[in-house]
């Protein structure tokens, strides 16, 4: 996987020190070790460029959280200018306030109607997992889509996953390996079931599972 294969530089959020500095050579070992290999049997410098490529997905997909939040702000704006409003229905503010001001109120409060607001939401999100082509959330699209890509071409293996039989929680190479690199780059609400459920989500249910002989 080369480090244009999913997206355009221009949608890169980090520069080149910082990612450098998320996926140093212990982290590696320890996510190298997830997957049941050794750094000396590894390219490190290849897979950390592609690690580095998968926070750049991951981080810009999740800035839809983000507008989220503008949403939310804007929210309480809003109702903070119709309380400002209905004050200025008393004469002598409305003289005070002048023309001027009353108009510029009236249309930032109808620009901060909530629909338009959550319209603009969805449109965000939609857009930024549109470039990034992914149709879950920024986690899913991590271990369910760009990170089976990482370890297909570095281990050369398939990247797979089951569901065991006494219902305990998925345990393959792949599946430790995504958790270990969720772990590195701070994701908390990431667990074997999540990587198991994202891989069948991409991979429209080829995950496999165990059963006994």
């Amino acid at each position: 996987m080369s480090h244009n294969t999913f997206y355009d530089d221009k949608l890169a959020v980090f520069d080149d020190e910082v990612l450098a500095s998320i996926f140093d050579d212990e982290k590696l070992a320890r996510i190298v070790a997830a997957a049941g290999h050794t750094s000396d049997q590894i390219d490190l410098d290849t897979l950390r460029l592609q690690l580095e490529t998968c926070v750049e997905l991951y981080a810009f997909a999740d800035s839809s959280s983000d507008y989220k939040q503008i949403r939310d702000k804007a929210s309480r704006a809003r109702t903070t200018t119709e309380t400002l409003l209905t004050l200025l229905r008393d004469e002598t503010l409305r003289k005070e306030a002048g023309p001027v001001l009353l108009v510029s109120l009236k249309a930032f409060y109808n620009r901060l109607d909530p629909k338009r607001l959550e319209i603009k939401a969805k449109e965000f999100i939609k857009y930024t997992k549109g470039l990034v082509k992914i149709t879950s959330s920024p986690t899913g699209g991590l271990v369910g889509s760009w990170l089976p890509q990482v370890y297909e071409d570095i281990f050369k293996q398939p990247a797979t996953s089951y569901e065991p039989p006494d219902g305990g929680p998925p345990d393959t190479p792949y599946v430790r390996f995504a958790c270990q690199v969720a772990g590195e780059m701070g994701i908390k609400k990431c667990s074997p079931f999540t990587v198991d459920k994202a891989l069948a989500h991409y991979r429209q249910g080829k995950t496999k599972k165990l059963t006994t002989g």
